[in-house]
């Protein structure tokens, strides 16, 4: 017979902080309608819930389950606002209130204990938060001290791309469905819900500066959220092959690190993918989850099936890992599983029923619709293809090990991970297997995220793996040295063909030339020619980055992701002749104002395309300090 759970009585303080927390939620509620940010009503909301789950001895997991929860409420409640035309800003912020509302009910009426505390388990949980603290204050400050190069570092690669997406969402009130939609619609979503607060009341001209603010905020929190995620993962794993509190506040702080080197987040702002910045912090939750799975087998697996449906609507290829950790929890605890009765079993049944709805009517008919699409080309940085099976082999032998040695969660993420991963890239590459080149875009961006989980997992396996094979003495300091000396090798080993400001966050956010596809002077030429009403294009000009400014210009005058007749010529067209020139200007809505340094261009297109009349400004276009 298991001992009952010793508790600490709740202070005072603690028993009025629901209703604080009540009258706080509306406030900021009431203020996201008027302009504020609406992440400031999230936190709100989120907190109680994050009471609740620590109360119930979640610990740290908490995070995970609460981001996990709020993400997948958020996605749910975008789809019926589209398909119920329900203004979408007012019914995300009532959702928000709502939730936050009944956290604080529950947790007044909650019983007045808390789980007690164990010495260290503060401190030992602070430096997940290292990496998180160390982002914001440098993005921040950025942004503070040099507002246009402060956004620059947001408007790279796709980022056009998924303003684009999120404008039809606002369009659209939310998250259509459909074979021909977008099949990953979750990140542009989200973007349209920053976008929202205030976006009414902004003059067309500076309409684009708005959404581009709100892109950089919502970066700046999702790559603070992976930050925590990692570190929360690799120090999980650390406490439980480590009695050694210094062992898991090192892995702990190097994992939280590890999202600011090029291994994980550089990347993703190089080429705008924001997807991949999206997609990483809900697969740590999963595999976080997962290593609970002995203690609480229902909540973990319902858990898993609401992740595998989010990652689905993020970035979909992913998924192989967090369906295998729901089949590995589903087959282990399958006792717990059969034996669950009541609230548990309704749990259980709707996260299976949601994400088998999400399989057959979004994911499926949009993979027979736009299954092409997954050998598409695209940018993306090639590192050596060895790189990958090397540490998927490594960290299988780790998993054994650990297993070896009696730690079945762990043995079993750090078998289960690296596995389903090598499945979903051999299924991308077989599908590429009549082309010459199997490596196309969706392959190598799938490898590259796999390499960077990998590496998280096989930072929290090291102490497990060190531990039983050293002196006892000596064993928590080789433990560190290993962790540490893993962490610095990954982020200082960048592959050859990145570029200074790929390797970490300090170059990225210092940077202040005008850099290929944006830098400061370029985003200040975009925000400047934003105007949705007065389209611009650049033609045979004196602006260096012309080319991408036009990107930008084309991709937003396309106004939706199907208008491939105009979009096409966003990524490719040829300036020289006024052919391509004569069909976009046909293409874009209203009359375009054409900057451009060759005197004789008007001439040329009244001849070639009169019907197109253009305005054309002839001169030097300086380009912006």
């Amino acid at each position: 017979m298991s001992r009952p759970l010793r508790t600490t009585p709740i202070p005072l303080a603690a028993r009025i902080l629901p209703v604080g927390l009540g009258l706080a939620i509306l406030v900021a509620a009431g203020f996201t309608l008027v302009g504020a940010p609406v992440w400031i009503a999230v936190c709100l909301a989120a907190l109680p819930w994050l009471i609740l789950a620590v109360r119930r001895g979640a610990g740290l997991n908490a995070i995970a389950r609460v981001w996990l929860a709020g993400i997948f409420l958020l996605l749910v409640v975008l789809v019926v606002t589209a398909a119920a035309r329900l203004p979408m800003l007012l019914s995300v912020d009532v959702v928000i209130s709502a939730a936050g509302l009944l956290g604080a009910g529950l947790l007044a009426v909650s019983p007045g204990t808390m789980p007690p505390r164990p010495r260290g388990q503060m401190s030992r949980h602070l430096p997940a938060f290292l990496g998180a603290a160390f982002w914001l204050v440098i993005s921040i400050g950025t942004a503070i001290i040099r507002p246009v190069s402060g956004l620059s570092w947001a408007m790279h690669g796709d980022a056009a791309s998924y303003l684009l997406y999120a404008r039809a969402v606002t369009r659209s009130s939310g998250i259509v469905i459909g074979p021909d939609e977008n099949p990953v619609p979750l990140p542009s979503a989200l973007l349209a819900v920053f976008m929202a607060p205030g976006r009414g009341g902004v003059p067309a001209s500076t309409l684009l500066g708005h959404d581009i603010v709100a892109f950089e905020s919502l970066q700046i929190a999702v790559i603070a959220i992976t930050c925590v995620m990692t570190g929360m993962l690799a120090g999980a794993l650390a406490r439980k092959s480590s009695p050694s509190l210094m062992v898991a506040m090192i892995a702990s702080g190097a994992g939280s690190l590890l999202p600011l080197s090029w291994i994980l987040t550089t990347n993703t702002l190089a080429y705008g993918y924001f997807d991949a910045e999206l997609v990483l912090p809900i697969v740590f939750a999963a595999i976080l989850l997962a290593l609970d799975s002995e203690r609480r087998a229902i909540p973990t697996a319902g858990l898993l099936a609401v992740a595998s449906t989010v990652v689905l609507t993020v970035w979909s290829p992913l998924v192989v890992v967090t369906i295998a950790l729901l089949v590995t929890v589903l087959v282990t605890q399958r006792h717990a599983v059969f034996r669950a009765r009541g609230l548990s079993r309704g749990f259980l049944l709707f996260s299976g029923a949601q994400l088998l709805v999400a399989v057959l009517a979004v994911s499926l008919p949009s993979l027979l619709s736009q299954g092409s699409s997954l050998q598409a080309s695209g940018s993306i940085y090639v590192f050596t293809h060895s790189l990958f099976p090397s540490i998927a082999a490594i960290c299988v032998l780790l998993g054994a090990l650990v297993l070896r040695v009696g730690r079945q969660r762990m043995g079993i993420v750090g078998v289960v991970v690296p596995i389903s991963l090598s499945v979903g890239l051999g299924v991308l590459l077989f599908q590429n297997r009549a082309r010459t080149d199997l490596w196309s875009y969706f392959p190598l961006k799938f490898e590259w995220l796999s390499v960077g989980v990998l590496v998280v997992v096989m930072l929290g396996l090291l102490p497990a793996v060190v531990l039983p094979w050293t002196a006892r003495r000596a064993s928590r300091f080789i433990a560190s040295i290993a962790v540490a000396s893993m962490a610095a090798v990954v982020c200082l080993s960048a592959p050859a063909s990145l570029t200074l400001d790929q390797v970490g966050v300090l170059p990225w956010l210092a940077q202040a030339s005008d850099a290929p596809d944006g830098g400061a002077s370029t985003a200040a030429v975009i925000l400047d020619a934003g105007d949705p009403r007065k389209p611009v294009l650049y033609w045979q000009s004196d602006q260096r980055n012309e080319r991408y400014v036009n990107y930008w210009m084309i991709e937003l005058e396309s106004r939706t992701m199907q208008n491939n007749a105009l979009r096409k010529f966003a990524f490719q067209y040829h300036e020289t002749g006024d052919r391509d020139l004569c069909t976009i200007l046909g293409l874009v809505p209203g009359r375009v104002t054409l900057r451009t340094a060759n005197p004789r261009l008007e001439a040329s297109l009244m001849r070639d395309c009169p019907s197109a009349s253009p305005r054309v400004a002839v001169s030097s276009i300086p380009v912006a300090p």
